[in-house]
């Protein structure tokens, strides 16, 4: 193993499960992504601590604890603590291996309910929310980002 996977091993184990997330899709991912990847080369050794590490323009790289919760918010479409979590500074230009990101996500749930519910209306919140802080709409699609990834465009984050 790399330097690198056993930090990743280390932040699950001590940052992410004990927040309560447990979804294995969330886990998985916590375990695979490179998050050193997606800081400065100066700035590596620390995707890995327990706080935020800046990448620059104002930006940063959420802590792992948050970014877990996030996912998990959005997965349990529990609205509230997904707003509660961006309002914390969450970046909205993250990106899933497989292409996948937040307005994705929104994208998906908008709709997924009926407009003037008060559910489609708290996914409407979060949408400009997330517009308010640089996320795109409509959104490229994984295949787009995959794409954009293959010709040398690196992610949205950099």
């Amino acid at each position: 193993m790399s330097q690198y996977t056993d930090l990743r091993v280390m932040m699950v184990d001590t940052q992410v499960r004990p927040s309560d997330v447990t979804k294995f899709p969330i886990i998985e991912a916590m375990l695979v992504v490179p998050r050193e990847d997606h800081v400065p080369a100066s700035r590596r050794a620390a995707a890995y601590v327990g706080g935020a590490v800046p990448y620059g323009n104002g930006r940063e790289l959420l802590e792992a604890r948050t970014l877990a919760k996030l996912l998990d918010a959005m997965d349990v479409q529990d609205y509230d603590l997904a707003e509660w979590i961006l309002l914390q500074g969450a970046s909205v230009k993250i990106e899933t291996p497989a292409g996948g990101t937040p307005a994705n996500a929104v994208e998906f749930y908008l709709k997924k309910f009926r407009p003037g519910t008060p559910t489609h209306d708290q996914v409407l919140r979060l949408k400009a929310l997330m517009q308010a802080r640089g996320a795109v709409f409509p959104a490229p699609t994984p295949p787009e980002i995959r794409e954009r990834r293959a010709r040398g465009g690196g992610s949205a984050a950099q």
